[in-house]
Order: structure tokens, then sequence, then C-alpha cells
């Protein structure tokens, strides 16, 4: 009855638990449609801007002001994007002027009727056509298309013309997992590219329930059913610049795998844990009731009971006759390479500050632990001194009882100023205010009172420890106090987070100009998350219940520093979690160290 009391309820509970793990997993994975959509709106979204800029650059030639349609048909020409972008310059009546995607003085037909032509120069600014098909390369097509007046006041439209392929490319470049769905989609609810059957269904509708979707919201996700007849949930987002949508969706089969493992890694090990709890209950059941058994046979016989973890392109200088056509092209190559610097500009001053956040958060973070973590390791000596206290207040005649007070309010003491000490070491080399007695030391005489100084706790947690030196000295240029302070507290931090009875290496080698001090322990290890920040200030490892293991994360921080100052290096090393630990220290060789004799 007892076991199931306790049993039941972590049940109950860890069921819950599994069936909230399982959402956070499917909604992490429909986060990452969501990002890949909005990511996709954005790159479209630059195409288009980049589109527009070609065309207002266009819009400002000299050639395209006095009619030399000849001369604006090769700087047109210049910035056209191979064979799926090209310039196509209409008059009046929706007539071709020119057409890059063909030769000059090519037979060029009508595009757009007169009544387009009047809506499209109505609306004074740039816009993005729905999927068309090309009437000279008989594509499918999309153009952005810009009024323009020139200078004796006739109207004009200038655009950039894309095929649908170009969309098809950029899609097909998305790094995406296998089986994701990723497709463009015009106002009219039709396929502009996809990245799956792009040749049959660009141009042809979409589903009904999603063009629907996309009709009643800017942003959203529904769940459906594609053309491929596949079951898929899919995130939808808007252009900023026209009507398109940009829809990835991913099968449902897919995303609730990835949830339904999660749990049920998580359900085999409480299924396990639960398992094994009952084995230990039965076990220690059997126990209690042959314990109950002997009371009540003790009861009977005596009559009691007994209780049990961002190009410059250049444009060559060419004869006289050709003036304004490098001047004009000159001004676009300005455009791009201003616009290009600008969007690396623009970037890198997002990326900075979302470092700089980063970083302020983790600081900010570190902080509040650190002195949380202060806080208890001031407070935590104070209990033992104030009973020492209070027995020496007793003015007690028993010496045993006076030297015990007095031991303790000792050990407290040295605790305390041990941390103080770290405090001020740490605030020292941070502010550069620490100075080195440089001298030609031998770190084999380092190691050596840096092992006196931590065998005390080797010695308690009964740990197996090996040294191994080679032949000869190990000399280095140092400061003889810090050296044994960096090596007391690598060798002390694996004592530290090894299990008692554990196993420490302590091993030097001489390479071409420095020496390698190594310090491996089969302990705790940690995890490649803690291994990023493991030398910084306050930073630990995840702590025990009790906070047996202490401290305030300062002496790593503070190793690394001394090193630093010793023109050295230091590094950690583990495998993960409870795979041990290894922190490697190289510091530079003295001058005139000879190597021992072979």
């Amino acid at each position: 009855m007892m076991a199931a009391g306790i049993l039941i309820p972590v049940i109950l509970f860890s069921g819950l638990a599994l069936s909230m793990l399982r959402q956070s997993e499917k909604d992490a994975a429909l986060d990452a449609l969501n990002q890949t959509a909005n990511s996709l709106a954005q790159r479209v979204d630059r195409e288009l801007y980049s589109a527009e800029a070609a065309l207002k650059v266009l819009a400002a030639s000299p050639a395209l002001a006095r009619q030399d349609y000849r001369a604006f048909y090769k700087e047109a020409a210049v910035t056209n994007r191979g064979d799926n972008g090209w310039h196509v310059l209409l008059d009046e009546h929706g007539r071709q002027l020119i057409n890059t995607s063909v030769a000059y003085g090519s037979q060029l037909p009508e595009t757009y009727s007169l009544a387009e032509v009047r809506a499209l120069a109505a609306k004074g600014a740039t816009s993005v056509s729905d999927v068309t098909r090309g009437p000279m390369t008989g594509k499918r097509v999309t153009r952005v298309v810009l009024p323009i007046v020139t200078a004796g006041e006739r109207k004009l439209l200038l655009t950039q013309t894309f095929s649908t392929d170009h969309f098809v490319q950029l899609v097909q470049n998305i790094r995406m997992p296998s089986g994701w769905l990723v497709a463009i989609i015009d106002g009219q609810g039709r396929f502009v590219a996809r990245n799956l059957n792009a040749g049959k269904l660009v141009g042809t509708p979409a589903r009904p329930e999603l063009v629907a979707a996309m009709g009643i919201s800017r942003s959203g996700r529904i769940r459906h059913s594609t053309i491929e007849n596949t079951e898929v949930y899919d995130v939808f987002t808007h252009s900023s610049l026209c009507g398109w949508a940009f829809a990835v969706a991913a099968p449902v089969e897919l995303i609730d795998y990835a949830a339904r493992r999660a749990s049920l890694v998580a359900a085999a090990g409480l299924l396990a844990a639960t398992f094994g709890a009952i084995g230990l209950a039965a076990f220690f059941g059997g126990l209690h009731m042959r314990s109950m058994r002997a009371a009540v046979k003790a009861a009977i016989e005596l009559g009691n009971g007994i209780p049990p973890g961002r190009v410059h392109s250049q444009v060559l200088e060419v004869n006289e006759l050709h003036a304004a056509l490098h001047a004009a092209g000159e001004q676009l190559v300005q455009a791009q390479a201003y616009r290009k610097h600008a969007e690396t500009e623009r970037e890198c001053l997002l990326e900075s500050e979302q470092r700089a956040r980063l970083m302020a958060e983790q600081q900010n973070s570190a902080k509040d632990q650190f002195l949380a973590m202060l806080g208890h390791e001031l407070r935590n000596p104070l209990a033992p001194i104030s009973t020492a206290a209070q027995l020496l207040k007793l003015q007690s005649t028993d010496p045993n009882r006076v030297r015990y007070a007095s031991d303790v309010i000792t050990r407290q003491v040295d605790h305390m100023n041990s941390l103080l000490g770290d405090m001020l070491d740490v605030s020292r080399v941070t502010r550069g205010l620490v100075s080195l007695s440089l001298a030609q030391v031998n770190l084999k005489a380092i190691i050596e009172r840096a092992l006196e100084q931590t065998a005390g706790m080797i010695d308690v947690k009964q740990h197996a420890l090996s040294v191994s030196f080679p032949d000869g000295e190990l000399l280095v240029k140092g400061d003889q106090t810090r050296l044994i302070q960096i090596f007391a507290n690598l060798i002390n931090n694996a004592a530290k987070y090894t299990a008692p009875g554990g196993h420490i290496e302590v091993a030097a080698s001489i390479f071409a100009g420095t020496v390698e001090v190594s310090v491996r322990d089969n302990g705790e290890g940690f995890s490649p998350d803690l291994a990023v920040r493991i030398f910084d200030l306050f930073s630990q490892g995840e702590r025990q219940p009790d906070r047996s293991q202490g401290g305030l994360g300062l002496g790593l921080a503070l190793v690394k520093s001394l090193v630093k100052l010793h023109g050295g290096t230091v590094e950690a090393n583990s495998a993960g979690a409870g795979c041990g630990s290894e922190f490697v220290v190289t510091l530079p060789r003295a001058a005139g160290h000879q190597p021992s004799p072979a």
C-alpha cells in the first residue's frame, strides 16, 4: 500500500510531463517551419527590392531621357540575371520598345493591354505581378513593374521580368530536412515556385484551403493534405512588398514522429525507473516483512515489539563614344556596391547586437547566480562558528571542549578566508593589478608542492593518484607561488568532482619550446554546453542537492588568467557528463632549458 501510494502520484504526474514534453517537441518543430517561411520571405523580398533598385537606377539613364533605345538596351542588358531575369521597356500602349532577353531590333509583341498599362501607370509606384506566361519566351514569368515619366512627359513602363525558374532555384537552394515542402504562391493563389514537382505545378492553383487561410491572415498555420495527398502541417507568411505568400510544410507523420520519439525515450526511462523502483520496493519490502516477522516472533517470545544539462564590380574605361554608357554603368555599380555594403553592415550590426545582448544576459545571470552562491558560501560557516562561540561562553574548564570550539572557529574562518582570497585574486587579475615575481623554476617541485596542498582532500576521498614526469628538469620562467596556485586549483577540482575511490593522473611532457602538464580524472566530467564557458567567471556545472561540492566558480577563471599571465594556455576536455575530464596547461620553456640526455 505504501509503494502504491508513492507510485500512483509519480505515474500520474509523469504522464502529464510526457504529454507536455511531446507538445513541446511538436511546438519546436513547427517553430522551425515558421522560421524557414520567414527566412524565405526575407530572401524573396530582398530579390524584389534589389530589382526595384536596379529599375530606379535605369530609369535615371540619360540614354532613356533622349530616347536612345539602343544605348539604353545595352545599359539594361548589363543587369540581366542570366537566362532567368531580363528587362522590358513598354510604351503607353503596351508595346515593347526593348526586351533584353532577345537581340536589339528583334520583332517584339505587345505585353499588356491598354487598360492594363493605364492601370499600372496610375499606381505611380512599383508593383509586382502574379504568374503569367511571357509572350516572347513562352516561359511562366513574374514582373517587377516601375511606371516612369520621361522628360517629354511620355509615360512608360520599365520592368524586371523573372522566369519562375529563378524562384524555383532559390527555393531549391534552401537547406532543410528531407520531406519538407516549400512554395511561393502569388496573389491569385497560383504557384510561383515549389521545391517539389515544380515543372508540373508552377502556374497551377494551390490547395483551396491553404489559399483561403492566406486570404484571412498574413501569417498562420493549418493542417491539410497537399496536392500529392500527403497530410502536412503548413506554415505561411506574406511578402512585405507584394501580395505573394510563402508556405513551408512538413508531413504530419514527420512532426509527430519527432515528438513521439522524445516521449517514447522519456517514457522508456520512466518505465525503467518505475520497474527499478518497484524492484527496490519489493526487495526492501521483503526485508521489511522479514523484519516484522522477526519482531512478531520476538514479541511472542519476549512479550516486546521491535520496529526498521556580407563585389566590387569594376566597370572598365571605354572610348568617348560610350562615355554616357560608362557613366550609367558606373552609377549602377555604385548603387549595387552601396546596397551590398548596407546589407552587410546591417547584418553585422544585428549579429553584434545579438552577441552583446546574449553576453549581457549571461553576465546578468552569472551575477545573480554568483550572489546567491556567495550568500550561501559565506552563510554556511556562521552556524558552526556561532555554536562554537556559545560553547566558549560557557567558560568550560574542559580543555577538550575549548580546543574543539577553537578548531571549529579556525576551520570555518580559514574557509571564509579562502573564499575571500579567491575573490580578491580574481579581482586583481581582471583589473591587471597582479605582478609576477618571475624566476626560473622547476615544474616538478611546483607540482609536488601543489600535491602537498591537496593531499588532504585526495586522502579523505580515497582517490588513487598517479604522477608521471619525464627525466630531467622541467624549467619554466614564472612566479612560484602563482604556479603552485594554478596546479593546486586543478588538482583540487579533480578531487572535488570525482566520486570517492576515483583515479587522478598528473603527467608532464616536454615539447619543442613548451612544457605541458595534464591533470586527468575519471570523475563527473562536463557537457559540451559547459565546455564553452568553463573558464568564465562564476561558471559551474550542475550542483548536487546538498551543495557538498561548494565553491563560487572562481577557480578555473583564476587558473586561465594566471596561465595567460605566464604566456601559456590551458584547455579543458571531456567526453561528456560522467566521462571524466582533462585539463592541459602549456607553458613556454625557460631560455637555456636543456633537454635531459637520452
